[in-house]
């Protein structure tokens, strides 16, 4: 059997480590952060925003006509659309249109419609508070998101009690008679191919027109937008022609919205030759079936089908138990976020889970091959768990890093695996993706789980020092106790632990995607070849570039801030990936958000023309 990039690099790791003969004595030893400072006022609080605003789940009928291509046929509950509502309370199920504006907002690479649960409620308010607008913001599930059996974390938010949804994915509880069936393994599910940006470009038209049904009205009050993936999304849906016929631009994605959004993903450039989705359908010839692109493109799906390649898209550590166990932990740090975290070592975890903490918790390549002490020997707080595994002085993974805060009250030392060049080189030659993912940023451990190895587990209780903490005007840098070591800074923090926690559990949608198809991918590279792909109509690359467009990006995250954009480009110093979406915009004594204010701006002027 192959083995995907994650298990090719690691068992490479392994090897090296054996045939350097490595060697370490463990020590609990090492410079202590300093106490978190006093957080900082808020400018208003959650209390004041639920007063304001309301989150609703919509389902929209949406059969799929087409017969799946696979063995398995298309289940029932795949037959509709999901998407998060938010706007001001007491508006209820009024038509979308009689709203001032309208965001139709997609998620990134393995993210659902919680992910931008913050940002939409925070544009409602603050478009509400201080600029007297009546603002709504859908934020769209991608279909696939079907797969995910959410009933034992949503039964376990409705009862405040994580218990019920371990009990439910781990030990066969049923929840209102319901049982769970098990998380869908790589070859499972053979439907799951035709879900690729065909499928997904076709569901957002649906929805947008089903918010604004009249054409005109859609052109001056729907914008439309995407974070990370969702933003090569939204780039795809702008060139997109709906009616296959390229010489009518009525249909065409590019004059569906009043403007277009993309959030922390490659900057549009200005200069047409450095713009990649320029390239497709460059040679001007007619769509030849048979040509070497075609055949690639049909090649590479059909290895899908008969699963000689993943039809769902890895990552290191990453599958739908890591997911789900995600948003317990998320629960546990809203409700207790002070309280010793025991659920990671009372839950039956899998493999996948646990390369997962392995990967955040070595120091170095001999930690990581010896695993003793390993994370579970270490003792944290709720809040401190969740910042570990998020959090990008501890998170390896580029796109699933936050700014947080810090961890306090032990010792706390750099670390070298996995982001050490020697890693990250290695991880390129095998797989240039993963490489991609995996930071070379510095990275930090907790160092103390007890005095020696025969008393591990008695070690000091880490705690979190939140993104308000780490430092103040006077006193920016957030340091070790004898102020030799800077851990990080009040510039560099940006997101409150309170707010990402909330987000990832509330409501009846999900913060993560389980189950992405690989097709998505495969589909969207395309997109920047000279040849017409059967089944892609990218036809209006071109016309695209025409259209309102703002993208903000981060400074400490994928996107290059050196080419000089097409359109309005905000730079947010300092912002990790998953800032973009989360920073706080209640702050403005520590620092405000970059992304709220700037969609707010283009959405008004826009409206203005």
């Amino acid at each position: 059997m192959k083995l995907n990039p994650l298990a090719r690099t690691l068992s490479a790791v392994a090897l090296l480590a054996g045939s350097l003969h490595l060697s370490g004595c463990y020590s609990p030893d090492g410079p202590v952060p300093e106490a978190p400072k006093s957080a900082s006022s808020m400018d208003y609080s959650f209390a004041d925003v639920a007063s304001v605003v309301t989150q609703k789940t919509i389902t929209l009928s949406a059969p799929i006509t087409e017969a799946s291509s696979g063995n398995d046929p298309i289940p029932e509950q795949c037959q509709s659309l999901t998407f998060n509502r938010f706007n001001l309370n007491g508006k209820g199920d009024r038509p979308y249109s009689d709203a001032d504006a309208v965001y139709l907002l997609m998620p990134g690479m393995l993210a659902g419609a919680n992910a931008i649960t913050y940002l939409a409620e925070e544009i409602v308010y603050e478009s509400h508070i201080k600029h007297a607008l009546d603002v709504e913001v859908v934020v769209m599930e991608r279909r696939n998101q079907c797969l995910n059996d959410l009933t034992g974390l949503n039964e376990a938010e409705r009862l405040k009690d994580v218990q019920v949804a371990v009990d439910y994915y781990y030990h066969n509880t049923p929840v209102d008679g319901k049982t769970f069936a098990g998380f869908h393994k790589p070859g499972d599910v053979d439907f799951i191919i035709d879900f690729g940006l065909p499928r997904i470009l076709d569901d957002m038209n649906t929805v947008a027109q089903f918010l604004i049904p009249d054409l005109e009205t859609r052109q001056k009050k729907l914008f439309i937008g995407g974070h990370s993936l969702g933003g090569n999304i939204t780039t795809a849906y702008m060139g997109w022609d709906f009616d296959g016929d390229p010489t009518t631009l009525e249909d065409a994605g590019f004059n569906q919205a009043a403007g277009f959004i993309r959030l922390d993903i490659s900057v549009t450039p200005k200069d047409p030759a450095l713009d990649p989705m320029l390239a497709y359908g460059a040679s001007n010839t007619p769509l030849d079936l048979n040509d070497e692109a075609n055949k690639a493109y049909r090649k590479g799906i059909q290895t899908m089908r008969l699963g000689l390649t993943p039809r769902f898209v890895r990552f290191p550590g990453v599958n739908g138990e890591s997911l789900s166990l995600l948003e317990m932990v998320a629960m546990q740090a809203s409700w207790y976020p002070d309280a010793e975290n025991t659920l990671v070592h009372e839950v039956p975890l899998g493999g996948t889970p646990k390369t997962l903490l392995r990967l955040i918790h070595s120091q170095n390549i001999n930690g990581f091959v010896k695993n003793n002490p390993s994370f579970f020997d270490f003792r944290y707080t709720n809040e401190a768990l969740l910042g570990l595994v998020l959090d990008d002085d501890f998170m390896p993974i580029t796109i699933l890093q936050t700014s947080l805060g810090f961890l306090s009250g032990g010792p706390v030392v750099k670390k070298t695996f996995p982001n050490s060049p020697a890693i990250t080189s290695l991880a390129g030659v095998i797989d240039d993706f993963l490489a991609a993912m995996l930071t070379k940023e510095i990275l930090y451990i907790a160092k103390d789980a007890g005095p020696s190895l025969d008393e591990l587990g008695t070690g000091p209780l880490y705690r979190w020092a939140n993104f308000d903490e780490i430092g103040d005007t006077e006193d920016p840098n957030y340091q070790s106790t004898d102020g030799k070591l800077t851990y990080t800074t009040k510039q560099d923090e940006v997101t409150d632990m309170a707010d990402l926690a909330r987000a990832i559990f509330q409501g009846d949608a999900s913060f993560t995607e389980w189950y992405m198809p690989a097709r998505l991918s495969h589909d969207l590279q395309q997109l920047a070849q000279p040849s017409l792909i059967e089944g892609l109509p990218f036809y209006h690359a071109n016309q695209r570039r025409q259209a309102p467009l703002l993208e903000i990006v981060g400074t400490q995250s994928i996107a290059d801030v050196s080419v000089e954009p097409l359109a309005e480009l905000i730079i947010a110093d300092g912002y990790n990936h998953l800032d973009v979406l989360f920073a706080a915009n209640n702050r403005s004594a520590h620092q405000q958000s970059k992304v709220v204010a700037p969609m707010i701006s283009f959405m008004k002027s826009r409206l203005e023309n």
